[in-house]
């Protein structure tokens, strides 16, 4: 599982994939989190599950994030060919 690293979008902390664990850092405190988002170690004993749940579940190595692999599937959704084979 490659290391990811995302900003809440509310709190601002960040949270750090850490193979399957996720770590929280809020200035300069920091968390060490399960997937379901209770505390293992640090400072930090607090964090938002559902980004605990989100960092943890998902495998970002070298493949692109789920959501920007659902936007190229939908992308050509709604597209015609027209006779001469352009999109339209």
């Amino acid at each position: 599982m490659g290391t990811a690293r995302m900003k809440h979008p509310i709190t601002g902390d960040i949270y750090t994939d850490e193979h399957g664990d996720v770590r929280v850092e809020r200035g300069d405190k920091n968390g060490l989190f399960r997937r379901d988002g209770s505390w293992i170690s640090g400072e930090l004993r607090e964090a938002d599950p559902m980004m605990c749940i989100w960092m943890a579940g998902h495998n970002f190595g070298d493949s692109v994030p789920f959501r920007n692999q659902r936007l190229q599937k939908d992308h050509g959704a709604g597209r015609r060919k027209t006779e001469a084979g352009e999109e339209s």
